[in-house]
């Protein structure tokens, strides 16, 4: 497989769906729905057994998790309470972590951030086939330095770093965050990652794959009060970035 970026699309998101019915639905996170589709149609094409998952949070919906999607592979599992509004925090966000280990026996979960200690002494060098993330790195900007070379460590030659990055398609003057698209493909280049330097074109709105916008709007923004203003419509990147034999 040669390494790629690809924007999030309604076609191909439907295409991917035919081999995963249970994704064929409405829902408020068409998005993780699309990472999810295309980081398993690219694990299985690749063969991965031994998987680092960056960011599962808490997740126990179906279609989300790795740990009951991708069978006869080693699945590992990092994450840890980084005060965002929208998920529980503190001795809440533990405490549902802790279930979330239950559920899945046979996985590994390690608390900590990517990047940082205690990971970096706990993670073993050079081990994965593969390590994926589904709308997670466009939280971390100002960690890219050290969260990619971490990554990169972390992979065997040969291995694969898989994922998708959200970005505000049309952002309004009410939306607060940079898009760091660009930022986050030039750390991986540095890095060592085999990736191409180039996006594709984010402007294809006929046929985009947009985050639900109630969503947007009633979750994400729900700390800016009853004044927010609709930030705009949120995409995705995927992409697949290879770490030199």
């Amino acid at each position: 497989m040669t390494p790629y970026h690809r924007v999030a699309d309604v076609n191909d998101w439907w295409e991917m769906a035919k081999a995963r019915t249970a994704y064929r639905r409405s829902n408020q996170a068409p998005l993780k729905d699309y990472g999810y589709l295309r980081v398993l149609a690219d694990l299985t094409r690749l063969g991965c057994k031994r998987v680092l998952e960056i960011g599962p949070g808490l997740n126990v919906v179906p279609e989300r998790n790795l740990f009951e999607l991708l069978e006869g592979a080693e699945i590992w599992g990092v994450d840890d309470d980084q005060g965002l509004h929208y998920f529980p925090g503190g001795d809440e966000w533990g405490r549902k972590y802790a279930l979330l280990q239950e559920r899945f026996p046979a996985a590994r979960f390690e608390r900590g951030l990517i990047g940082q200690e205690p990971l970096l002494s706990q993670l073993p060098v050079g081990y994965f086939d593969a390590i994926v993330s589904v709308s997670v790195l466009e939280e971390i900007p100002h960690h890219y330095d050290t969260v990619i070379p971490h990554c990169f460590s972390l992979l065997r030659p040969g291995g694969w770093m898989l994922g998708t990055a959200d970005f505000c398609a049309l952002p309004t003057e009410a939306y607060p965050w940079p898009n760091n698209l660009q930022m986050c493909v030039d750390c991986m280049i540095a890095a060592g990652f085999d990736v191409p330097a180039t996006l594709p074109p984010t402007d294809r709105f006929h046929e985009m794959l947009f985050e639900n916008p109630v969503t947007v709007m009633a979750a994400y923004q729900n700390s800016d009060g009853d004044a927010r203003r609709f930030w705009g419509h949120f995409g995705t990147l995927y992409t697949a970035a290879r770490k030199p034999e």
